[in-house]
């Protein structure tokens, strides 16, 4: 039976890809979880039309993402912690802070884009990597001062 996938499917292919697959397999497992459309003429303009669409939207969203990474190349980000007599930094300053502020100063960023191995707990310049898509990826400075 000739199917279009929905889907991405692991062990089938990609999303809009057109595989044969056997009639139980279809019938019993892809069919009724959604997963594949019977191939017909009908179906397959509807697909095509799906498949263009989509793409434009993708292409129009990695243009945005494009735009945001590179306003976001000139960001510094300045944090202020209470430090001791010996230099020692109480507190650090972690992916939810730094989201915060950037969401703050008009940025959509979730925390899953930020490549941060461990809290920063030091002062200074530090570069954080913020990764849009496999892509897209920018580095921004985050600057840790002492109070006061």
């Amino acid at each position: 039976m000739k199917v279009i996938l929905l889907e991405d499917i692991k062990s089938l292919g990609k999303k809009f890809d057109i595989k044969n697959v056997s009639d139980g397999y279809a019938r019993n497992f892809l069919l009724p979880k959604k997963m594949v459309q019977i191939a017909t003429p009908a179906a397959l303009t509807k697909i095509k039309i799906q498949k263009e669409s989509e793409e434009k939207n993708k292409a129009k969203q990695l243009d945005e993402l494009k735009k945001i990474a590179k306003a976001l190349e000139n960001q510094e980000l300045t944090f202020v912690l209470k430090v001791g007599d010996k230099d020692e930094v109480f507190g650090s300053i972690n992916i939810d802070k730094i989201v915060e502020t950037l969401n703050s100063k008009g940025f959509k960023i979730e925390k899953h884009q930020i490549k941060l191995n461990a809290p920063l707990k030091s002062l200074g310049e530090h570069l954080i990597e913020i990764k849009f898509d496999q892509e897209i990826e920018t580095k921004i400075k985050v600057k840790i001062e002492a109070e006061a």
